[in-house]
């Protein structure tokens, strides 16, 4: 049989115990808390740095991308000059050598330009503009019904 002071001394015991296992839940939340700062902050940090990295790398991109035309440049000419002149020599009019190289010359744009045209038209930014920005687009088919 249970005596009745036992029965009474365990009961006030939980009590305590229940305080006592209160205060670790709030101190180990105050940890979580503290940890998950201290991540959100590095994380923070962190794309920042790569933020500004990407920036940097972008324009050195930029700058690289302008000299590689640069230089291309320079070489093209330096081409077709000493191409019109070993053809002038040979006693090629030099009109005819001028149209045939303005006409490479357009030839040549016009291609880069269907090639950078098809490029453009395929990389499907307009969709996820009118994805975002909530432009309806009245070719695609209905799929909310």
């Amino acid at each position: 049989m249970i005596d009745g002071d036992t029965h009474q001394t365990q009961e006030s015991a939980a009590p305590e115990n229940d305080v006592a296992d209160l205060a670790d839940l709030q101190a180990c939340w105050a940890r979580v808390w503290a940890s998950q700062k201290d991540q959100v902050s590095k994380a923070k940090s962190l794309a920042a740095q790569e933020f500004k990295l990407s920036i940097k790398a972008f324009l050195l991109s930029m700058v690289c991308i302008l000299l590689l035309v640069g230089v291309s440049l320079i070489i093209w000419v330096a081409l077709l000059l000493t191409v019109g002149y070993a053809a002038f020599n040979y006693g090629i009019h030099w009109l005819l050598i001028a149209t045939f190289f303005i006409s490479l010359n357009l030839l040549m744009f016009w291609l880069i330009h269907r090639v950078f045209k098809n490029a453009a038209r395929s990389m499907g930014f307009s969709t996820t503009i009118n994805a975002v920005f909530g432009k309806s687009n009245k070719n695609a088919p209905d799929t909310a019904k």
